[in-house]
């Protein structure tokens, strides 16, 4: 009975600690177009007022506003009923160690800002890099997979399309993995990628396998087999990312020290500020709790990227490569329309085979594999 109610009260407390949805959602990115930097680089619309954003920030800390505007009117109270106590309050024994440990704050929150946002740009260029394999792998492997081979072509495709999806799944909380793959891979595929603990490193196994599967020349295999590298390293920096925190000792000790702060800065308020003193507290605390707040948002950067955006991008860019490559004429036909005529047939030293010139390969993966399924 008694660790029910135990229970029962973490549940509690959890539920007062928690922050709504609605104010993490604020610290979400977008993927910005023309016309969203247009609007950036506007000053009225950046200074603009926005009261239901402003109610949305106020959301994420309700017991530390509520918290600062009881210590407030405690403080008023104070000097209203027990007039001798203002001389203590209103003192310069007070003011002058809050000045003090001023300064303080200040370093301890831009150095957690400036970590914070370190890391989240490093995420940034490590998905920018994900976005460049999934190209570059797509575009190779069209290239230099024989046509003749139109069962290792569209593996390539389909893989190449689901490995930033998986990625997503595994670093985002609440993603399901076989309605974010659905439709791009097959139903054994799926299920034989569910099998694995560690999604993208299935993903990076089945796009060398498709490769190897596809018998090219060793300096062809050699640079798509660093395309998959170059994914699996991508997937092991943002799990490095996510699992080794600022060390969470400095980030608790700057989050108690600025609550300390403005749980305590009505006291010197109220000689300057009087009954307004609650309000101008409950602002400066919003507005303070909100700097430290940005920087523990971006401090685990990919519940804030634009991860499906990108991931819907990359996927359109393989698909018109597929589209095109599938359309593209000979090579002979371009060279023959080409402004440089014959003289532009001459192969040039170190140049790559053209597609279909690869021999077909002479094995296949194991048949109990389904990454290569005959279509």
């Amino acid at each position: 009975m008694g660790s029910l109610d135990q229970t029962h009260r973490d549940l509690h407390f959890s539920h007062i600690f928690h922050q709504p949805g609605t104010h993490t959602r604020l610290f979400e990115d977008k993927v910005f177009g023309h016309e969203d930097w247009t609007r950036h680089r506007s000053a009225a619309y950046r200074h603009r007022m926005e009261p239901v954003v402003f109610l949305r920030v106020c959301a994420g800390f309700t017991w530390q506003l509520a918290l600062v505007l009881l210590v407030s009117i405690a403080v008023g109270l104070l000097h209203t009923f027990v007039p001798e106590s203002s001389e203590f309050l209103s003192g310069s024994h007070l003011s002058t160690p809050f000045n003090m440990i001023t300064f303080a704050l200040s370093l301890l929150l831009v150095f957690k800002t400036n970590s914070s946002y370190s890391r989240w740009w490093e995420a940034r260029i490590v998905w920018g890099k994900v976005v460049n394999f999934g190209r570059n792998y797509t575009r190779q492997a069209l290239m230099w997979i024989p046509a003749s081979r139109p069962d290792l072509r569209a593996a390539a495709v389909r893989w190449a399309v689901a490995a930033p999806r998986v990625l997503r799944v595994h670093l985002r909380k609440g993603v399901d993995l076989t309605p974010e793959v659905h439709g791009v891979l097959r139903p054994a595929e799926v299920e034989w990628l569910r099998t694995w603990a560690n999604g993208p490193l299935g993903v990076g196994t089945a796009l060398g396998r498709v490769v190897a599967a596809a018998g090219l020349e060793p300096q062809l295999e050699q640079a798509l087999q660093q395309q998959v590298e170059l994914y699996t390293n991508m997937a092991g920096a943002c799990e490095r990312i996510f699992k080794t925190p600022i060390p969470p000792a400095y980030a608790r000790h700057t989050s108690r020290f600025l609550m300390l702060y403005v749980v305590t800065s009505p006291v010197l308020l109220w000689q300057s500020t009087g009954w307004m003193t609650p309000l101008v507290a409950v602002v400066i605390a919003m507005l303070m709790l909100g700097v430290e707040n940005i920087g523990v948002q971006l401090e685990e950067p990919f519940h804030v990227l634009p991860l499906y955006d990108f991931c819907k991008g990359l996927e359109a860019n393989i698909r018109e490569l597929d589209r095109q490559f599938a359309e593209l004429p000979e090579i002979e036909t371009l060279v023959a329309h080409s402004p440089l005529g014959k003289e532009s047939t001459m192969p040039r030293q170190g140049s790559m085979p053209r597609q279909g010139s690869v021999p077909q390969p002479a094995s296949m993966p194991h048949p109990a594999s389904p990454i290569v399924a005959a279509t």
